[in-house]
């Protein structure tokens, strides 16, 4: 017997019933903007490329994150010469003119060799997704449906198996009215800290090179380890 009599109609025109609809279709939900009315996602003013490069020759145990007035690149050590780069440049709404390469050509080597074998890295606008409420009704939301934002806390893939884990354990102790509440209560103070240390390290991005340096220098470290150790606590 089912909890709720709940069905949706696919494209292809069959009907298929459901006790709970989870939403993990990402930052363009479907089912977060046709099935609950919610938020449609926000543009950043940023665009960022991500990719692996080969002939990494830095230290093997260090991710570095190189910082420009509108721009930043990152390189993330693999092992065994190859590195994970990410890049980003502040764009407006538009994606920027010509090879977004050539934005960090003053970067020098080895950046300039890296993105040398960028040629075919995917570019996508930074969307956010400020959603007031996780689930309505018998739907619910999990991952960037729910709470895609800025990358800076590198906490998507996290906040997202989280999600999934929380969604389930509330599900299998719970009603599934109470369970998606609870769900929504207990996920909520967690994204919207993850979320403000976003902005946060992106505000920092607006500072004057000086005074963003000498921030860095001096409590860089600190609030780094100091993020990242909240997030041990259970989600």
């Amino acid at each position: 017997t089912r909890q709720g009599d709940q069905s949706l109609r696919l494209s292809d025109g069959s009907v298929e019933h459901y006790d709970v609809l989870v939403g993990a279709d990402g930052v363009n939900s479907v089912v977060r903007t046709a099935g609950m009315g919610g938020a449609e996602p926000r543009h950043t003013g940023r665009w960022c490329w991500r990719f692996i490069a080969e002939g990494w020759t830095g230290d093997d145990d260090t991710w570095h994150a190189r910082l420009a007035p509108g721009r930043s690149l990152v390189t993330v050590p693999l092992g065994e010469g190859a590195a994970y780069c990410y890049a980003d440049i502040a764009t407006g709404n538009g994606r920027p003119p010509g090879d977004w390469r050539h934005y960090f050509d003053d970067f020098g080597t080895p950046i300039t060799e890296l993105l040398d074998q960028a040629a075919q890295a995917y570019g996508t606008p930074i969307m956010e997704v400020d959603q007031p409420y996780a689930f309505l009704g018998r739907i619910v939301l999990i991952g960037d449906a729910a709470h895609a934002m800025s990358p800076s806390m590198a906490q998507g893939v996290g906040l997202a198996v989280e999600d999934a884990l929380v969604l389930t354990e509330t599900l299998d102790s719970l009603p599934v009215y109470e369970a998606l509440a609870a769900y929504e209560e207990r996920r909520a103070p967690r994204i919207a800290w993850v979320r403000a240390q976003s902005h946060r390290r992106d505000s920092t991005r607006s500072l004057s090179p000086a005074v963003r340096d000498r921030v860095v220098r001096l409590t860089g470290r600190r609030l780094a380890l100091a993020g990242q150790r909240t997030l041990l606590a259970m989600p």
